[in-house]
């Protein structure tokens, strides 16, 4: 398989996924953000998925 030029993204924040965050997949929905984002969420917003509000 081709390696994309483009490195994956965090939906959330746009920032470059880090090598920790590529198979970082905090939510069983199987949304994908960076660790960065997934720490404010739980600790300055309401804690739920993005993507499933679960």
């Amino acid at each position: 398989p081709e390696l994309k030029e483009d490195p994956m993204e965090c939906p959330l924040c746009m920032e470059p996924l880090e090598i920790d965050d590529v198979n970082f997949f905090p939510c069983t929905c199987g949304y994908q953000i960076c660790r960065f984002c997934w720490h404010r969420i739980r600790t300055d917003e309401n804690g739920l998925c993005p993507a499933c509000r679960k």
